[in-house]
């Protein structure tokens, strides 16, 4: 009864809403008030709750909650399992992922027990809906094939085509075109051939997405207008925003800005009345594009920061990233550099974690362009080569030779499509000549027989026309001669009839005799093929018998010898097998032998390179015991890392003598024997260097490291890429200097995580550029007498040095953050490791080393460790 008074007042407030969904929601009430069983009530309850979610989400939830409750009363399985299908779907339509995937997977379980495949495929998809919006696309694929399994078992072709379209989908999110396409065109095929041209309206607009990805416009244009096309002929509203969307971009990339902003101008209108916010956030960007393009920079600005706000609310990651990329541009075109990198690297952040490679290229070109605005000519290169080798990857020789072929193929399979058609028509008219020419006879005889029946009708309607006169006529000889003329024409009729008579009793008796003699010809072919089969089969079976019997008798003859070849065969490799086994019992002694050899041989390695690296107690005489924190943890025995550590000391020019302290954390190529043996070469060159040429800058430091690899190594001329990446830092007593390859440094002041970026150059490896400089970077430190002054001071953080209470400086190699592991086999990625340094930065440095090793043991869980692992921070 509450749902019902329920119902009836939502219908009553949307009815003008749901206009186009009037008939469907009329039908659904009426089966719902004169359902006879709750169950019933319960599914027509979810029916309209289907219907409702296009407009009121909120509604929607309301109704699959009410379904839900009363279900629960019942304790009705089928009903729970589709509530909570329905609450995933609607929480999703909210953007309330998380609450979604909670219901959808109730739903799943439910389903599982019930057996209601339908349900479950269902669910999978809505999952995989939520994973793309988040841009989890490796979740995202996962949940689709697990729809597609199931939706290929029951063999619905509707939702197998919708299937093949979403994982179509995503394989364009991820840049990967051909298979995209693929996806796509089998999509469409299927909609054709059950002959849904609704259905087909989808996937044609997508291909047309690919094929303007490709520069291919024209038949971009073609797939847009034939989409829009079928949206205006079933006004489908949402497919005509869409096609309105996707022409307006034809003419953006084609510089026809005007009818472009016309096009999303439409889109947007049609959008706001269906409230539907990922496709009104996508037009706004849309028109901020074009108004940047016009250099109206306040209004773009406005479009892009709404857009950007419903982005962020309905957390769809790839449309953040486009919307971060045009105020990224926003900025560079009104000459605030600073913003638009800003922009710029916290799209390239998201798009990088969702992989969105085609939203990847376009961050990193917009760096390039900013960073050489600003005269950053090393920054921008690095950004531009970044890009190009996106670029290449996106469109590539290979992906376009693979389009192309696809489009081959598909244009093949609509000329077959046509020559069957043709083929099938000229099968039909030849088969009409053959029955018009059998039929010709018949056809004559009947023509004869209507020509009768029309003389007779004529003759007849001819004598009673008479009889009639005669009968009028009261002139008495008139009267005679029509009477006369009337009876003749009678007679004439009746002959006619007389004979049409006789002719039906000849065409009769002949069909009778046609018909005996058909019958007994038939009979007497039956009965003949009847004897002839007989006999065959009869002749058969015997022939078959005999063969049967003579088989048996020489395949005894020849089992016999085989049993006795076999058993000779089985006692000669018996011998050979027991040969054989002492042959591998030897074998294994003497592998296990040699693995114990080779495995001493690893840990004396090992000894050797614990010798090598500084002890704890050198970290503890120089920074303190209670300064600093070593996590080393090779993947196998030995190490491909290092870390090294140094103090000297350093007159000026004054005289007076300064204390500096070096220390570095290198990641070699390779790990176990090769990385630990490029580990000891760097350990060495580093004291070359440092200790006995007397150079301090870590970027010097860096670039006679790479210099000196290459020389030891003899790159030249044996063409080895052999190097390593590394991150040193030199403490002073009122600065830190920091070099970087490839590894950055993270330092965690004023209750913030910092982060300086390292030059994107390794150490070794193949070199084309004459010299190989890295960047230097300082960060001021308080002295002891500035220390006692603020100490003093009234405001304890009154200082010109940036350091307040203490400063924390991790060194790191990238094993950590490219570990797999977690619950969904995950790298654990950058983002989470600085996450997790500045969550421990207050602890104590045991404290913190403790629990970076057990949150990575943790994250590695059965999984195999990928890499050396090496952090080291250091407390100042």
């Amino acid at each position: 009864m509450k749902i019902a008074i329920f119902l009836l007042c939502f219908f009553a407030f949307s009815n003008a809403i749901f206009a186009q969904n009037k008939k469907i929601i009329d039908s659904l009430m009426t089966v719902y008030h004169t359902a006879k069983h709750d169950t019933t009530k319960i599914l027509t309850t979810l029916e309209i709750c289907s219907q409702y979610r296009y407009n009121l989400a909120d509604t929607a939830l309301l109704l699959a909650q009410k379904a839900l409750q009363q279900s629960e009363e019942l304790n009705y399985e089928q009903g729970k399992a589709l509530a909570y299908a329905r609450m995933g779907l609607a929480y999703r339509d909210k953007n309330k992922y998380i609450e979604s995937l909670a219901a959808l997977k109730q739903a799943i379980q439910l389903s599982e027990k019930l057996r209601d495949k339908k349900n479950m495929a269902y669910c999978f998809h809505n999952i995989g809906v939520v994973h793309e919006r988040q841009g989890n696309y490796f979740l995202a694929l996962e949940f689709y094939q697990k729809n597609l399994d199931i939706v290929k078992q029951l063999n619905d072709k509707k939702s197998i085509a919708i299937t093949l379209h979403t994982i179509g989908v995503v394989y364009e999110h991820q840049g990967n075109y051909p298979l995209a396409l693929a996806y796509y065109q089998k999509s469409l095929k299927i909609w054709e051939e059950l002959k849904d041209r609704l259905g087909t309206r989808i996937p044609l607009g997508t291909i047309g997405v690919i094929y303007e990805r490709q520069g291919n416009y024209p038949l971009a244009l073609e797939h847009y207008q034939k989409s829009l096309k079928i949206a205006e002929e079933f006004d489908n509203k949402q497919g005509v925003a869409i096609g309105l969307r996707s022409i307006g971009m034809f003419y953006e990339n084609q510089g026809n800005d005007l009818l472009a902003l016309e096009y999303y101008q439409k889109s947007l209108k049609i959008n706001e009345e269906l409230k539907n916010k990922r496709y009104i956030s996508i037009s706004l960007a849309n028109m901020a594009t074009m108004y940047l393009k016009q250099s109206n920079y306040s209004l773009a600005l406005e479009y892009f920061e709404k857009s950007l706000k419903i982005a962020e609310e309905i957390k769809d990651k790839r449309q953040i990233c486009f919307v971060l990329n045009g105020l990224a541009k926003l900025f560079q075109k009104q000459k605030q550099y600073d913003k638009s990198v800003d922009y710029a690297q916290k799209g390239l952040l998201i798009a990088q974690e969702i992989n969105a490679l085609f939203e990847v290229k376009e961050l990193n070109y917009t760096l390039y362009e900013s960073y050489k605005s600003k005269g950053e000519y090393a920054k921008a290169l690095e950004y531009y080569e970044f890009y190009k080798t996106n670029n290449d990857s996106l469109f590539n020789a290979d992906k376009s030779k693979a389009i192309a072929n696809l489009e081959a193929k598909s244009e093949i399979d609509r000329k077959e499509k046509e020559i069957e058609i043709l083929n099938k028509n000229k099968e039909l008219d030849q088969k009409t000549k053959e029955a018009l020419q059998k039929d010709l006879k018949v056809q004559q005889i009947e023509a004869e027989r209507q020509k009768n029946a029309k003389l007779i009708l004529e003759k007849q309607a001819e004598a009673d026309r008479l009889f009639g006169l005669a009968r009028q006529e009261k002139d008495k000889r008139k009267q005679d001669s029509l009477q006369n003329i009337a009876q003749k024409t009678q007679l004439e009729a009746d002959n006619l009839k007389a004979k049409d008579k006789q002719f039906k009793a000849e065409q009769a008796q002949k069909d009778i005799a046609q018909e005996k003699q058909r019958n007994q010809f038939y009979w007497i072919i039956f009965s003949a093929f009847a004897g002839l089969v007989f006999t065959v089969v009869i002749l058969f079976l015997i022939s078959r018998s005999r063969k049967k019997i003579q088989n048996a008798y020489g395949a005894l003859a020849v089992s016999n010898a085989q049993v006795q070849q076999a058993k000779e065969e089985i006692e000669v490799q018996s011998d050979e097998l027991q040969q054989s086994h002492q042959a591998l019992n030897l074998a294994y002694i003497e592998i296990h032998k040699r693995n114990e050899d080779v495995t001493a041989s690893i840990n004396y390695a090992k000894r050797i390179q614990n010798a090598i690296l500084p002890f704890d107690e050198r970290f503890g005489e120089s920074l303190g015991k209670d300064n600093f924190f070593i996590l080393f943890k090779p993947k196998d025995i030995v190490s491909g890392d290092f870390y090294w550590f140094e103090e000297i000391q350093k007159s000026d020019l004054q005289g007076l003598t300064q204390t500096i302290k070096f220390v570095a954390v290198a990641d070699c190529t390779g790990h176990g024997v090769p990385g630990a043996f490029m580990s000891m070469i760097g350990n060495q060159l580093l004291h070359e260097i440092i200790i006995k040429n007397h150079i301090y800058s870590p970027d010097q430091i860096l670039n006679n490291l790479h210099k000196e690899v290459h020389r030891v190594l003899r790159q030249k001329e044996t063409n080895t890429n052999d190097g390593m990446d590394m991150v040193i830092i030199a403490i002073s007593p009122t600065k830190i200097e920091y070099a970087g390859a490839m590894n950055p440094l993270y330092y965690v002041q004023n209750n913030e995580l910092k982060e300086i970026k390292a030059t994107k150059r390794a150490i070794g490896g193949k070199q084309s550029e004459e010299e190989r400089f890295f960047e230097k970077h300082q960060i001021r430190v308080e002295g002891q007498k500035e220390r006692e002054e603020r100490m003093k001071s009234s405001n304890p953080c009154s200082r010109t040095s940036q350091l307040c209470a203490h400063t924390t400086i991790y060194l790191c190699t990238d094993g950590y953050q490219d570990q797999f592991g977690g619950e969904k086999d995950k790298k654990f990625m950058v983002k989470k490791l600085r996450e997790l340094l500045f969550s421990v930065s207050e602890k104590t440095m045991t404290e913190q080393g403790q629990i970076l090793g057990e949150t990575f043991d943790s994250w590695k869980g059965n999984y195999a460790q990928v890499d050396d692992v090496t952090i080291l921070g250091i407390r100042l």
